[in-house]
Parts: C-alpha cells; structure tokens; sequence
C-alpha cells in the first residue's frame, strides 16, 4: 500500500517541480471542482425557487378558496363561517369573507386597471397586513374610503401615502346606463405593501369589505370564503368535504388548482435537470478518462520499470484507480466549498436579481442543504471510480518489454 502512494505522489506532481501539481492534473481536478458546483448550486437553486414561490403562495394566499361558478355573487351569512369550522372537524383555523371586483384607479393624469378586493379587518386571515411597508392597515371602527395599493403600483401612478385617488367601477355588477351609471368613489390612500410577486404587486388592491359591499350596490353578497388550515396536508380532504357539503354554486378550490399555472411551471423547470445533471457528469467522467490516459502515455515507460521491478497488473491497475480518485477527492472538496461560498454569498447579499414579473420572486433563491452537496459528493465519486477504471485496465494491459522501449 505505502508502494503505491508512493508512486501516487510522484505521478500527480510534477517532475521538475514536485512542490507543484502537474497541469494534467490541475485541469482535471478544476474541472471536477467546476462539474462539482454547478450541480450543487443547480440543485440548491431548483430547490430554492420551489420552496420560495410555493412559500410565498402558501403564506400569502389562501390555502382554499370558495367561490361561485361563473364568478357570481354569493349571499353571506356569519353563521357560515363557524359551520365550515364544524363541518371540517376544526380542521380550518380561519374563514375571511371577501368580495372581488374589476376596477379602474386614476390619479391626476394616470390610469390603470385593476382588482380590488374588499376584505374584513375582523376576519382576515391574509399576511396583507404584515407587509405594509408603507402607512397602517385598516382600523375596525374607521368608515372612511381607504385602499391599500402595491408597491409597484404605486409607483407607477406616483402615489403617496395620504394622496386621494378616484375608483371606477360597475354598480351592481351591471352594464352602466342612464338608471344605472357606474360608481365614483374617492379614496385615501392608507398604505403601500410589497409581496414580492408582480401578480399582486401590479394588479391589486385592497379595502374593507363593507366599503367595497356599499359602493357597489352589494351590501349582502360576496365572492367567497378565503380558508387556512391549521395542516396544509388536510387539504384533499376539507375541499372534498366542503364542496360536497355546499354543492352548486359553490366551487371549492384548493391553492394548487388556484395557481396551477405556477405550480405547472414549476413541474416544468424540473423535466430538463435529469438532461442537464447527465451531461455535467459525462464531461466530469470524460475529463478523468481524458486525463488518466494523458498520463499513461507520459507514464508508459516507469509503467514498464514497474512491471520490470515486479509491480503485477492489479498493482498498476489500482495505482491509476487511485490517482483518479485523488484527483476526484480534491475536486469533490473544492467544488464543495466554491458552491458554500457562492451560496452563502447570493444568501447574505442577493446579489443575482431577478425580474419579479416573470419569477414572481426579485433575486435567485437558494436552498441550502447538507443532503444536495452529500449526495451530489457521492455520486461524483462514484462516477469517478467507474470513470478511472477503462485507462487504469490500459495501463495493467501494458506489456513490460514494448513500455520500455516507447517513445
């Protein structure tokens, strides 16, 4: 054993310079190292986006939603919310009323289109309230006009907390007409939120849900029920429960049929990683071939004093093994500790941002877990001694008195 680390040693050094690794040898390890992170940081950031997005879903949204088919109105009856508690065994933890309407904000010369949603300061159950970043949420006993926008949103119709902006929206959910002209209403603005997520941020603002209720003509309907549960596990089973036990009009959701075009998108950004982790690992097995069979044939003659000497081919054979896996340990190690510190890096400073209108989050998530670079560790170890055995059975092949006299 000691004949062959001996042998190891002077093979991956240099032979000029034995304080130093051969260039062979650097660019085989650096490209482990390379092959290393960029699956490393690939799964962190496949893992990071899923968990962020559905996080931020999860968090922000309601777990289920009810509502009615066709989007109409639906009557709202307080006694409804502690019935849904008691049909699910208490498996819902709250039920928030809320009424969703189409609406058009103009302030000074600007305009744009948007959702409003008339929520219940006594009911709420969204996390509106805790990213505010701007101004307060809304007060039980105020009867005052006042919306909360988006930040982005609000930015871009220049608008300031305390500004008065005007809403434009259908009375009655009615085509306007001389008997029934659309509602005007001037609003304050009471605060500005930031979700991270442009759908939100972009196209939505909130009031109360009896402001809502009186300016457009529906003080006794809603648009549904937004539910969170004390376990999101219980899921399939409270949407089962409650669409069978409200039936037509009511339409339960769950918040992956909600947002189904999110989670799809998700699933589909998983579909290419096989393909790609694949071929980062057939250049990572290529580059070990490549090199080992490079130092063969630099190696040939001492190959041939070694078989002269005595060294049997199990012996040379385990001695080009070795050096493959050496090369792989110490590029497994490097890769290991350049993906920490990029990692630890985009953690701390966030310093890749990202467009939030189309990744729904503003810079790359990363999730960081001991489990992605053991495995990741593994596997490439594993690669690497199957990769390191096709050029170590060349060289035991290798016959004494042809390696002596190659040139």
């Amino acid at each position: 054993m000691q004949f062959v680390l001996f042998v190891i040693k002077r093979l991956i050094k240099s032979g000029k310079d034995a304080r130093f690794f051969s260039f062979n040898s650097i660019i085989s390890t650096g490209g482990i190292a390379l092959g290393v992170a960029v699956l490393i940081l690939a799964l962190s950031i496949l893992y990071g986006f899923e968990n962020k997005i559905e996080e931020k879903i999860i968090d922000f949204t309601a777990h289920i939603t009810i509502s009615g088919f066709g989007q109409r109105n639906l009557p709202f009856n307080p006694a409804t919310i502690d019935s849904i508690k008691k049909i699910t065994n208490y498996s819902v933890k709250s039920v928030s009323p809320f009424l969703v309407k189409n609406a058009i904000i103009k302030h000074k010369k600007f305009s744009e289109g948007l959702q409003i949603e008339g929520i219940s300061p006594k009911y709420d159950n969204s996390n509106i309230k805790y990213l505010i970043i701007e101004g307060s949420y809304f007060s039980q006993k105020n009867k005052a006009n006042e919306i909360i926008l988006g930040e982005k949103l609000a930015d871009r119709l220049m608008i300031k907390i305390g500004d008065k902006v005007t809403i434009f929206t259908l009375h009655g959910d009615k085509p306007p007409s001389f008997e029934n002209p659309p509602t005007i209403e001037n609003f304050t603005v009471r605060g500005i939120y930031r979700s991270g997520m442009a759908e939100y941020d972009d196209l939505k603002a909130y009031t109360t849900l009896n402001t809502l209720q009186n300016i457009t003509g529906l003080k006794e309907f809603i648009s549904g029920y937004y539910l969170k549960l004390t376990d999101i596990k219980n899921i399939p089973y409270v949407r089962d429960t409650l669409q069978e036990w409200f039936g037509y009009p009511y339409y339960v959701r769950s918040l992956y049929k909600t947002h189904q075009n999110i989670f799809t998108w998700l699933d589909l950004q998983k579909k290419p990683v096989p393909l790609i982790l694949g071929l980062i690992v057939l250049v990572a097995v290529f580059n070990i071939i490549g090199t080992l069979l490079m130092n063969i044939l630099q190696k040939v003659e001492a190959i041939g004093v070694l078989r002269t000497l005595g060294a049997d081919k199990k012996t040379i054979r385990n001695i080009f093994i070795a050096q493959g896996l050496t090369y792989s340990v110490i590029g497994i190690i490097l890769g290991n500790i350049f993906a920490f510190i990029v990692s630890y890096i985009q953690i701390e400073f966030n310093v890749v941002s990202l467009p939030s209108s189309i990744y729904f989050i503003s810079s790359v998530p990363i999730f960081f877990d001991w489990k992605i670079y053991f495995i990741v560790s593994l596997v490439t170890l594993i690669v690497a001694l199957f990769a390191a055995l096709i050029p170590s059975s060349v060289a035991a092949k290798l016959e004494p008195v042809k390696a002596l006299r190659f040139e």
